[in-house]
């Protein structure tokens, strides 16, 4: 339908700055903002969709609510006149695009016949590989769909705030935790009615990526939702693959959860009051090999793997330590020949820091003679009858002072030389004379 054929735009054909434009749109989504101080709503939030599956972010003041709310109900249509146009909020997007809608005092909104041109839904979803790279951007809030695998009861935070988690998986069996807060965890819980006794599948709409404790998660907002068993593209593969499956094979597991004054935990490690209270350590080293070198923090177990004795009985018998404050027998790792595992994430890739899984004390051979070896046993041999000789992963455990100490003593010995040059001078000189 073209442009003289119809009484209204397209959402995409408004211009930031019009204030009187007119739109055929179905209220696909509507929320409040609350203030998570003062629990008081800030304004009112819909999603309009039109009939080119184009979506757009309404804010609605709270001096406006009398005028508008009670003349809006998620799922109608609506045209809606001499709506304002505006650029979108810098942050915490509930949809991407650079355009949103503001109503004002003469905008009128009238709810028309529903042809079924516009769809009921539409979702930004991410995979949640995409998803977990959104840690610390906010711009736009992130969606996702997946099968529910299990959740936990209602949790109450040490600052009294309620919440519980739901575990989702997608069809290559990668996991992703979203947590629900306050409202969004209640809703979840009064509703499990639908997703107790079988296969469920959600779409989960408006979270933050957040990185709590090394491991990555979405939080719900104001404006998270969450969809059961739509009919939609987002979650056809997911209905395509349990067609044959009995639906009450996959339902979702509930975690359960053993609540204490102090921070909930769904993870139980049985411990011993003296593993409770025994010292810990992190050690910061430098390490290097043939071709570089990098710094690498090793824990109690690594630690202890080299040095032979738990840490609490170095705090308890040795009190010698080093000029920089080190205890020798820690200080005594320095010049150790060793193998690492070594963890490997986006965050460290590019940052040359790494922590330590594994450490394997080696002895004190050159690992390059044992290459060397190698290389003239496999000499006069075809190419196909051996694999091509690799690097050593062998590493020296080194100390930047170690390199200080002996660029000092050539120092001191160059300083020495020139003293010594600069005081035979004079003396030949007044031979001369």
């Amino acid at each position: 339908m073209n442009r003289m054929a119809r009484a209204h735009q397209l959402l995409k054909e408004l211009k930031v700055g019009q204030d009187d434009g007119t739109v055929k749109v179905r209220l696909s989504r509507m929320w409040d903002s609350i203030n998570t101080k003062t629990k008081f709503i800030m304004n009112k939030n819909l999603i309009l969709l039109d009939e080119e599956e184009e979506d757009i972010h309404v804010t609605i003041q709270v001096n406006q609510f009398d005028q508008f709310t009670s003349k809006l109900h998620v799922g109608s249509t609506y045209i809606i006149s001499n709506v304002k146009v505006v650029p979108a909020q810098d942050t915490y997007r509930p949809v991407p695009g650079d355009k949103a809608l503001q109503f004002q005092r003469k905008t009128a909104v009238k709810r028309t016949n529903d042809d079924g041109n516009i769809s009921e839904y539409k979702f930004h979803c991410l995979t949640f590989g995409q998803a977990k790279t959104r840690v610390g951007n906010v711009i736009d809030l992130i969606d996702v769909a997946g099968r529910l695998i299990s959740y936990t009861e209602m949790q109450t935070t040490t600052g009294g705030s309620k919440k519980l988690e739901i575990l989702l998986q997608n069809e290559r069996a990668e996991e992703i935790k979203v947590t629900l807060w306050e409202a969004k965890a209640k809703k979840f819980s009064e509703e499990d009615d639908i997703y107790n006794n079988s296969c469920t599948h959600i779409i989960v709409t408006g979270t933050v990526a957040k990185n709590i404790g090394r491991q990555i998660l979405l939080s719900s907002t104001s404006s998270t939702e969450i969809y059961f068993n739509l009919d939609h593209p987002a979650l056809l593969g997911f209905k395509s693959s349990d067609t044959e499956k009995d639906p009450t094979i996959d339902k979702p597991k509930i975690v359960k959860v053993i609540q204490s004054p102090g921070q909930p935990t769904t993870e139980i490690k049985p411990m011993t009051l003296i593993e409770l209270t025994e010292a810990k350590l992190n050690a910061n080293t430098k390490v290097k090999d043939a071709t570089a070198d990098t710094a690498f923090t090793m824990f109690d177990k690594q630690v202890i793997t080299l040095i032979g004795v738990p840490v609490q009985h170095i705090m308890d018998t040795y009190e010698e330590t080093s000029s920089m404050g080190i205890p020798t027998i820690i200080n005594n790792m320095i010049g150790k020949r060793c193998s690492f595992d070594v963890k490997i994430t986006d965050y460290n890739i590019g940052r040359e820091e790494y922590t330590v899984t594994k450490v394997t004390h080696l002895k004190n051979e050159d690992p390059c003679a044992k290459d060397n070896e190698g290389a003239k046993d496999n000499e006069g041999k075809n190419e196909d009858d051996h694999q091509p000789l690799q690097k050593s992963n062998y590493i020296d455990l080194t100390h930047k002072r170690h390199q200080q100490f002996d660029n000092t003593r050539k120092e001191d010995k160059s300083k020495k030389t020139k003293i010594e040059q600069k005081d035979k001078t004079p003396t030949t000189t007044n031979e001369s004379e």
